[in-house]
């Protein structure tokens, strides 16, 4: 993945507000989230995708049999 995801974002905004954060980075809270949503959009536009999570399911009836046989 590329480390400068941020120069390359600004060609996709037009919003001074957004080239200010890609630039100089966030300041708050609410401009962190927006630099986080930022760095979404630019993963769809380059065709990034993340890998899927985990499957972390159970059911209690699996569980149930693994703590029988403990």
């Amino acid at each position: 993945m590329n480390d400068n995801w941020r120069e390359e974002m600004e060609r996709f905004v037009t919003d001074e507000n957004h080239i200010r954060l890609l630039r100089e980075g966030p300041h708050s809270h609410h401009e962190a989230r927006l630099l986080g949503a930022l760095k979404y959009r630019y993963n769809k536009i380059m065709g990034i995708e993340s890998p899927e999570p985990k499957d972390c399911q159970s059911s209690f009836k699996e569980w149930n049999e693994q703590t029988k046989s403990v």
